[in-house]
């Protein structure tokens, strides 16, 4: 079956089995239905909610104070959270969370690269810097989980300029990272180096 049929049809079964009487309902976690199709990976079902969400239903975020682009990085689900990049009416790229954290901080630490990537290359994102409350940046994140090639993105943007921040530990990404990360970030500390000194 088509992909547009086979939505409509599970569409209303998700919403009657997750208790939700429409797309802005909440269960008691705050999460309304595309919270809760991002959180199960229902691709198909968060396609066709995005196409029929409302602003609110689209940038809406839970008890927790995540929005589905938190929970498609925390799910590894990347192609998701592009999609949602690509609507015109999100706008809470920037938003963090209870604990500090933006979406841009748990695409680094799950290592998704690509969706690290379309967020710093959003005109609207003004926390690429952004550090939680525990001080860590995105750099932190990634650092700390081996993801070398995230680090490598986040070292070689122009709107990434916190590499040596600390955390509330006086810890740098370098100081937590393992070690392709450490190596990643030593080449991108050296790039930005060289850099700074030709344009001087």
């Amino acid at each position: 079956a088509p992909a547009f049929l086979l939505s409509s049809q599970l569409l209303p079964k998700f919403l009657a089995q997750r208790g939700l009487c429409d797309l802005a309902s909440k269960d008691r976690r705050g999460r309304n239905a595309l919270l809760q199709a991002v959180a199960c990976g229902e691709r198909v079902l968060c396609a066709e909610i995005i196409l029929r969400a409302n602003h609110a239903e689209l940038n809406a975020y839970d008890a927790a104070g995540e929005t589905a682009l938190h929970v498609a990085a925390q799910c590894r689900c990347p192609d998701i959270g592009m999609a949602l990049l690509l609507c015109s009416d999100f706008d809470q790229v920037n938003r963090q969370n209870c604990d500090g954290s933006t979406a841009l901080h748990f695409a680094a630490g799950y290592g998704c690269v690509q969706l690290c990537t379309n967020i710093l290359s959003l005109k609207q994102l003004q926390e690429a810097n952004a550090q939680n409350f525990r001080g860590c940046t995105a750099l932190h994140f990634a650092a700390a989980n081996n993801h070398a090639e995230v680090c490598s993105v986040l070292l070689s943007h122009s709107t990434f300029t916190f590499a040596d921040a600390e955390d509330v530990n006086s810890l740098t990404a370098l100081d937590v990272a393992r070690p392709a990360a450490f190596q990643a970030i030593l080449a991108g500390r050296g790039r930005r180096k060289l850099c700074r000194q030709v344009s001087d």
